[in-house]
């Protein structure tokens, strides 16, 4: 990540721990228009979300709303190119990639995919208890 794509992330990290909302679309990486994908059943069983970060440069608002604080599912906020794929889990956030290019829906079972590994991986970061 660049310097500028560094502290973007932090101030997002910051601003979900605060509370506020963000503009952009939010979702979980294993639904399209409400519809399951059958390839992206590992996102599923991981709860993996993914976030359009900005810039929304050349974005198309459509009905814009904000995404609550609590990141919820909003299919109408801002998209953009670059998201951030984490982990949803009780009250925490867990990043586990960002694409400065939103590859729609790859297979969570694809070679070169690289969270394909990473949606389980984070699990073992965790304390035990």
């Amino acid at each position: 990540m660049t310097p500028e794509e560094q502290v973007r992330l932090a101030l997002w990290m910051r601003n979900v721990g605060e509370g506020v909302e963000h503009e952009g679309l939010n979702k979980p990486s294993w639904l399209f228009r409400g519809l399951e994908l059958a390839a992206a059943k590992v996102y599923k069983q991981n709860n993996i979300w993914h976030y359009h970060c900005g810039p929304y440069e050349g974005s198309y608002p459509r009905n814009h709303q904000m995404t609550d604080s609590l990141l919820s599912e909003n299919n109408d906020g801002r998209t953009s190119g670059p998201v951030y794929h984490y982990a949803k889990q009780q009250d925490s956030v867990i990043v586990i990639g960002y694409s400065r290019i939103h590859e729609p829906f790859p297979s969570s079972s694809s070679k070169s995919n690289p969270l394909r590994y990473r949606s389980n991986m984070w699990k073992k970061g965790l304390p035990h208890g």
